[in-house]
């Protein structure tokens, strides 16, 4: 029970101050640019460029967003957290955090939705709140964002061999990009010692931080494994992560 009432405390502090959505954003970005590169990073914010080499159809954030969520950038994140959080295993609120992931990639969902769902599935406030968490504008930037330069990665790295937009080659390289830089914060993906009452409290945002230096461990183990070869993928990797974490320092 303390460390519940804590652990409300420490978010409805941390959500009161504007620099939390600013620094989310920021440091969510880092690890795209790190992963994916700079030129990726900045045409999956340009969807002229989008329209002009992947699909033509894609002529505005809005039709780039839905298409990312159709294919899971953000619904899947939400279904694997909710899942495996332990109070969540209700047969009710699972069906309830699937209907949203529905309905997120058919259209745009508002709070009243989500409200709506919640009352015809009879979960609980806990469960809403975990929903809207992912309905919040920096998570969809990051995760759609995320999604959509490691897709570029993949649709380049193809040579443009693949022409469907909807190849699964190309949509599991582009989830497996933002699972790798935005991470999964749920019981499983926790060490053991943070997974009760007290470690919760001790290690509470901490979470994003040894995600981020796993991160680096992974770049630096594909730099040992292939060889810090100048103008190879991974001595490129090397030398983003190495660049922006100086710069950051």
């Amino acid at each position: 029970s303390w460390s519940n009432l804590e652990a409300k405390f420490e978010l409805a502090s941390l959500l009161a101050h504007p620099k939390t959505a600013l620094t989310n954003l920021f440091g969510g970005s880092v690890m795209t640019l790190q992963s994916a590169g700079a030129s990726a990073f900045g045409k999956a914010a340009n969807y002229r460029w989008i329209m002009a080499n992947v699909n033509p159809e894609f002529d505005s954030w809005a039709k780039i967003e839905k298409f990312a969520i159709k294919h899971g950038a953000v619904p899947e994140m939400m279904i694997s957290e909710f899942g495996l959080h332990p109070k969540m295993q209700k047969a009710n609120n699972l069906e309830f955090v699937k209907e949203v992931a529905e309905k997120f990639a058919g259209k745009d969902v508002d709070k009243a939705t989500i409200r709506e769902l919640a009352k015809r599935h009879r979960v609980t406030d806990q469960a809403v709140n975990f929903a809207a968490k992912f309905m919040s504008i920096p998570e969809r930037i990051l995760r759609t964002h995320s999604f959509m330069a490691h897709y570029i990665k993949a649709w380049e790295r193809f040579g443009g061999a693949i022409t469907d937009v909807n190849h699964p080659f190309l949509v599991d390289l582009a989830k497996k990009g933002v699972k790798a830089t935005q991470f999964l914060y749920s019981a499983p993906f926790r060490p053991a010692f943070s997974r009760s009452a007290l470690g919760k409290v001790m290690t509470r945002f901490q979470l994003w931080a040894w995600n981020s230096a796993r991160f680096r461990n992974d770049v630096l183990r594909d730099a040992k494994i292939y060889g810090l070869v100048p103008g190879t993928e991974s001595h490129k990797k090397f030398v983003r992560t190495a660049q922006i974490d100086l710069f950051s320092i």
